[in-house]
């Protein structure tokens, strides 16, 4: 009987610690359970519209119709880059171009806008501060534009921005006006030229989107002036030219006739910190 009753005494212990490791592991297992991510549908509804390198729509039209960044306007929200929207979040930072002048960011809320196809934005009118800003898309033809909205507190429509995507994606994601870079080298700069020099030398000189340059010289890299707000030596249109990434640039100043590229001296005024256009030093003729 004593065996018996130890016998019985073992098992119901032993049912004890089984129980107790199996408490253990349904609480360590519950402990590694993770709280299922919530996805939010307008980050999946918008990305595909809203992700690339924007540039005003006017901008791109009034650089290929006068040939010339210094006659033609850039929007104060000049250039934005739009990566992945966050599924899981409920904003997002975007960088941007201050009148090509400077660097600022502002929030895009995945917050549904005035209409179904914007979003609201951190984007501030300092002259009227119950005014705001939506960021939608519009599709026309298959292409997809982008808008900045500009509302009053009656969210009355006051005016709207175009924006063209000019690449999917930016090549310097750290500089907020390399789209402005990118589309004004492309409608301007970038081909093909046959070049003569003032001596009556001939150079084959090709051009890219991205700014680089081959045949001229050893010049490795080029760089259109988009930015006139300075005040100093920005009164004419200039493109430089670099020997290397971190070298310093040789300025010249340039104008279009039709497809001639005609590249002149850029004498400097020190006394109003001006450039006057000089003598012509290069002759390039586009080639198709």
């Amino acid at each position: 009987m004593k065996y018996i009753f130890y016998a019985v005494l073992f098992v119901f212990l032993l049912e004890g610690c089984h129980s107790t490791i199996n408490k253990d592991r349904q609480v360590d297992n519950a402990a590694v359970v993770k709280p299922k991510t919530t996805i939010n549908p307008l980050a999946q509804k918008f990305e595909p519209f809203l992700k690339g390198v924007w540039i005003p729509s006017k901008y791109i039209a009034d650089i290929e119709r006068t040939k010339s960044p210094l006659a033609s306007q850039l929007a104060e929200v000049s250039c934005f880059y739009v990566s992945a929207l966050p599924s899981n979040n409920d904003s997002l930072h975007i960088g941007y171009s201050l009148g090509n002048h400077e660097g600022a960011d502002f929030i895009l809320f995945l917050k549904q806008g005035q209409n179904l196809t914007s979003l609201k934005t951190s984007l501030v009118d300092y002259d009227t501060r119950s005014n705001f800003y939506d960021l939608g898309y519009k599709i026309k033809d298959g292409d997809t534009s982008l808008f900045i909205y500009h509302y009053n507190k009656q969210n009355k429509l006051l005016d709207s921005v175009g924006y063209t995507r000019v690449a999917n994606r930016a090549t310097d994601e750290n500089d907020v006006a390399w789209g402005i870079q990118f589309i004004t080298n492309k409608k301007l700069m970038a081909g093909r030229y046959a070049a003569i020099d003032s001596l009556g030398s001939s150079m084959d000189i090709n051009f890219t989107n991205e700014g680089k340059v081959s045949g001229f010289h050893e010049f490795k890299n080029y760089e259109v002036l988009t930015d006139f707000s300075s005040g100093i030596e920005d009164n004419m249109d200039q493109v430089g030219f670099y020997q290397s990434d971190m070298g310093k640039a040789q300025w010249f100043a340039y104008k279009f006739n039709l497809d001639t590229l005609n590249l002149y001296e850029a004498l400097k005024n020190d006394k109003n910190d001006s450039i006057s256009q000089g003598k012509l030093k290069y002759k390039l003729v586009k080639q198709k």
